[in-house]
């Protein structure tokens, strides 16, 4: 027998076919938030809950950007290099402002007195 015949992917392409892996890419964060979007209402979020979150996760990208923005920072900044940082962290605070005043739109907050959260807890251990 010859070393031609051992080796199939020499006289037969289709054997090279184990090694062509297709995989579906992952969706894109537009084509999750679309998704969820469409369901947010039939699950009881108010209209604009998913645009407000995928906005707020943006905001985090922003601050983790700028953290590392200023880690790259020489310890003894420039001028401009100072200046360039206090407008950058100007305008992810007025994101971040932006974002905070929306909160109130989505998120509801119980605000419980806080006698009733200590009977609760001694409720749970058992004394009265």
């Amino acid at each position: 027998m010859t070393w031609v015949r051992r080796v199939p992917r020499l006289t037969d392409v289709k054997a090279m076919d184990v090694f062509d892996i297709r995989t579906d890419r992952a969706p894109s964060r537009a084509d999750i938030q679309l998704s969820l979007t469409d369901k947010e209402t039939q699950h009881g979020l108010q209209r604009g809950t998913i645009a407000w979150l995928s906005q707020g996760i943006k905001v985090q990208e922003a601050q983790v950007s700028l953290a590392a923005h200023v880690r790259s920072l020489p310890k003894s900044p420039t001028t401009e290099q100072k200046i360039d940082l206090l407008n950058r962290r100007k305008r992810l605070q007025t994101h971040v402002d932006a974002h905070e005043g929306k909160k109130a739109r989505y998120i509801v907050i119980e605000d419980n007195d806080e006698d009733d959260n200590d009977k609760d807890v001694d409720d749970d251990l058992g004394e009265e």
